[in-house]
């Protein structure tokens, strides 16, 4: 990966999922078994997957940041960014190129659009169209975006700001990168503008990414994955001040690489 930091080079190692194969299905399993129990209709079961940064850079003390800076500037140049975030953070860093949004607040309008439903692209344009159509047309996908649509307009109900909440856009199908996602958009009108904790408490986690109903979902996850997610599905954005309040936007981050340590350098 050639970068935004000059004289500075590197690329990802394969990836090395967490777990094998054989784990994965079992926990699956376990999953079919809770929803044939009625205690979730519909849950988002994760792994992580392993990988290295490996490259070169002039020696200075920023030089793992640089490193991650130019793998960072190259995905994004590769990939159709909505929300992309490089953090340099204490403990870990994080590159997001995330496509979701987790919600937008904008004057006393709130904006949330998550995402469920997936196809490839096709080879062609024309075979794309095709996968786009069927894609908003399936089923088991249109069912899946309704559950947690459904679960969101909830969420947002429990603002104690809420007049109105109305969904428009219903799986809308657009292409992000590779794939196609279908998404719904679901907005609240607001009576005056709840603040970033009133907000953070309705709604996170996104509901895309846990699954219905959203507490006993994230229960049943947390004994089924093999530990926290860390930054992965939870919440990246900033906010501003406005003549009226705040102007806040959040993306949920998946596509998203952790990186707990500095990178190695090599000569």
């Amino acid at each position: 990966l050639g970068g935004c930091a000059t004289g500075t080079e590197g690329q990802f190692a394969p990836r090395e999922p967490s777990i094998s194969e054989a784990a994965f299905r079992r926990a699956v399993e376990q999953v079919r078994d809770h929803i044939a129990a009625g205690r979730t209709y519909q849950a988002n079961l994760t792994f992580t997957a392993d990988t290295r940064l490996l490259g070169w850079t002039p020696p200075s003390p920023s030089s793992g940041d640089r490193l991650l800076a130019s793998g960072f500037a190259r995905l994004a140049a590769e990939t159709e960014v909505g929300y992309g975030a490089f953090l340099l953070l204490p403990e870990s860093s994080l590159l997001s190129l995330s496509p979701e949004l987790f919600f937008a607040l904008d004057g006393r309008r709130l904006t949330t659009r998550p995402m469920k439903g997936t196809a490839p692209i096709g080879t062609t344009p024309q075979e794309t169209s095709a996968n786009a159509a069927t894609l908003a047309a399936d089923p088991k996908n249109r069912a899946e975006n309704l559950m947690i649509v459904d679960l969101l307009r909830n969420d947002l109900a429990r603002l104690p700001q809420t007049r109105q909440v109305a969904v428009s856009e219903p799986f809308a199908v657009a292409r992000h990168g590779s794939v196609l996602q279908m998404t719904t958009t679901i907005t609240a009108d607001l009576r005056a503008q709840p603040s970033l904790w009133e907000l953070l408490d309705a709604l996170f986690p996104c509901g895309s990414v846990t699954g219905a109903p959203k507490r006993e979902t994230i229960r049943i996850l947390s004994g089924l994955e093999a530990g926290p997610r860390g930054g992965y599905c939870g919440a990246i954005g900033y906010h501003s001040p406005r003549p009226d309040g705040l102007a806040v936007t959040m993306s949920v981050p998946i596509r998203t690489l952790e990186a707990p340590t500095a990178p190695t350098t090599t000569p």
